[in-house]
């Protein structure tokens, strides 16, 4: 009897032995028939994507650089692909067998060399839509050059790319993956004072910077990032409610062709002798501070001082005085709303400064999907440069984009799509910052156009939507 159960579990033993090469086997020699799915190619193609795009972002010193970038990666890949005189990129394909009477597609992606890194996500999941292999209809995939934040350039695209039954989609970039019925409306001001230049009244000076910052385009969550700027004038303020006497030669940072967030700023300050070790360690406990707070988030980031040549010349303490106040008070980063049970949001950022041919010049815009939020923000402008008598302008502002009926069924048509790939809903909302869909719809009101935003870990997921809502189905 034991020799019988022995014998019976020997065999068992065998047959899961026996079905287990034979299931290696049948994968060595088969699995290699199995055709991947779309997801597994959609997440290989984009994992190289970006892997490319990333290492060649160190060459993209110009508009021109990524220009190329995008013309010979489409070269490479054999697609159609044209540039116009506006710097836009156009990749054109056919649709394929069965396919034809597919309403048409142009799926928009922005670039700006000033803040590229901005616009990886959306930039890797369109180049993984243009190497699209499965069947599709006709679409189109243009890059808009948006140098230094300006989008004028899809004004420029031509109108054949636009015919009355094509489906427009435009790709952002954001932190959590979305679809905007509205984006912002945006302004920008310019703030000036003229100053009166005198003989320093102290003896020693300091050179304060601070630099190594991201250059990244201006959003909500950008804007409160430290701005080198604001940093700088909240180190004034500081010294000037502890007492500590100084003078000021000079403050500049950001810069006026870029819409990039502020990288660095620095200003010279006087002090006098006996107050030098004071005003040292007061430097050193605004760097300590900033070190502990920064150092991990942005690791290139450097605050440092150095005692400098006494300048010749240094503001008087009126000129001084407004500029502190008013970089103390302009509201800068994310903008509170005081109506908790709103979605509304709204930011505002110092962009530039500059002590220049003594004249005071500062920059500031402000984003927001609120007309009142954003008119409430102009007018704190207004008052606190009367305040600090420094003049006011307001120099641009352009208008928000709010969803139309046409994109609202477009926008249930893509998210059907999305879903089918991802098995995940995507939220409708409106975000403060600005995009090209303003100047798309106002040129062509009736089409049907949506904005989606792409994060870091969606880029697949919005490539294999896309790829289902040309007309893929697996």
């Amino acid at each position: 009897m034991k020799n019988k159960k022995k014998i019976n579990a020997i065999c068992a033993v065998a047959i899961a032995l026996i079905v287990l090469i034979a299931v290696l086997l049948y994968s060595f020699f088969f699995a290699g028939d199995r055709e991947p799915s779309l997801g597994e190619i959609v997440e290989n193609r984009v994992v190289a994507y970006e892997t490319d795009f990333l290492d060649s972002t160190v060459q993209m010193t110009s508009q021109s650089t990524v220009t190329k970038y995008l013309v010979n990666w489409a070269e490479n890949k054999g697609i159609n692909v044209k540039k116009d005189k506006s710097n836009n990129i156009i990749y054109s394909f056919d649709a394929t067998e069965g396919l034809e009477d597919r309403e048409p597609v142009v799926i928009l992606c922005g670039y700006d060399y000033s803040c590229i890194q901005s616009y990886k996500n959306s930039i890797v999941c369109a180049l993984t839509v243009a190497k699209n292999d499965k069947p599709h209809g006709e679409y189109k995939i243009i890059f808009v050059s948006e140098e230094n934040g300006d989008s004028s350039a899809v004004d420029k695209l031509s109108s054949d790319y636009f015919t009355e039954n094509t489906q427009v989609i435009y790709l952002g970039n954001d932190t959590t993956s979305k679809i905007a019925n509205v984006t912002g409306a945006v302004s920008e001001y310019e703030f000036t004072r003229d100053v009166s230049m005198v003989e320093p009244s102290y003896d020693k000076a300091f050179k304060v910077t601070i630099s190594g910052m991201p250059a990244e385009k201006i959003t909500e969550k950008t804007a409160s990032y430290p701005n080198p700027i604001k940093q700088l004038g909240n180190l004034l303020a500081t010294f000037k409610s502890k007492s500590v006497l100084f003078e000021l030669a000079d403050f500049n940072g950001g810069s006026l062709e870029s819409a990039a967030t502020v990288t660095e700023a620095s200003m010279t300050i006087v002090v006098n002798e006996d107050s030098k070790t004071k005003v040292m360690t007061r430097l050193d406990n605004a760097i300590e501070s900033f070190n502990d707070k920064y150092s991990d988030k942005y690791p290139q980031a450097t605050y440092t001082y150095e005692e400098v040549e006494m300048p010749t010349r240094v503001f008087t303490t009126d000129d001084t005085e407004s500029l502190v106040s008013l970089l103390y008070t302009a509201p800068n980063g994310k903008y509170d709303n005081e109506d908790e049970s709103s979605t509304d949001a709204a930011f505002t950022s110092i962009r530039f400064i500059s002590s220049e041919n003594q004249k005071i010049k500062i920059k500031f815009m402000a984003g927001s999907n609120s007309e009142a939020l954003l008119n409430e923000i102009t007018e704190a402008y207004q008052t606190i440069c009367s305040l600090t008598d420094i003049n006011y302008a307001q120099t641009l502002t352009k208008p928000s984009y709010n969803v139309n009926k046409q994109g609202q069924d477009l926008a249930i048509k893509f998210t059907e799509s999305y879903k089918k790939f991802k098995t995940t809903d995507l939220p409708v909302e409106g975000i403060p910052e600005y995009s090209m869909c303003s100047l798309v719809s106002q040129k062509y009101p009736e089409l049907p156009l949506i904005a989606a935003y792409v994060t870091n870990k969606t880029a697949d997921n919005f490539a294999g939507g896309l790829i289902v809502h040309l007309g893929y189905e697996e």
